[in-house]
């Protein structure tokens, strides 16, 4: 019961961005020398694409940001 709701709560709240990034800088400190230098995470990456397909069918879709 309830999976997946916290994700869903975190986008909804806002803290997404802050909770991913706190758990970027926790592994980045226990295994630095496999990771990137940084977590980049931006709100567009919250938002999924709109498929080639549907923005054809539609041309008065536009696609999200980042794609």
């Amino acid at each position: 019961a309830f999976e997946n709701h916290r994700w869903l709560d975190l986008l909804r709240s806002g803290k997404a961005i802050e909770k991913i990034t706190a758990k970027g800088v926790a592994l980045k400190a226990q295994y630095g020398w496999i990771l990137p230098a940084a977590f980049n995470i931006t709100q567009d990456k919250f938002i999924y694409p709109i498929p080639a397909r549907e923005i054809q069918i539609n041309s008065n879709l536009q696609q999200n940001p980042g794609y």
